[in-house]
């Protein structure tokens, strides 16, 4: 379960929780990771795009991606 939440880790009920699964699954060319994310509703998911989640999850990936080439 991923939440905001403040500097003292109280989660910050204004915005909406994410329950993620995440695997590494090996293939022939590499890894294939899987994601799948679970909201309670649409509208929780237009706000967390709203505020730039999607984009920032992109930007984690792209990170994976280059950390992964270092560590071969």
């Amino acid at each position: 379960l991923d939440s905001f939440c403040d500097e003292q880790g109280h989660i910050n009920t204004d915005f909406p929780s994410i329950i993620w699964q995440v695997g590494f699954h090996p293939v022939e060319t590499g890894t294939k990771v899987i994601v799948l994310m679970t909201f309670e509703n649409e509208s929780d998911v237009q706000k967390l795009v709203e505020i730039g989640v999607e984009s920032g999850f992109a930007a984690a990936l792209t990170n994976l991606d280059e950390l992964l080439k270092h560590i071969k």
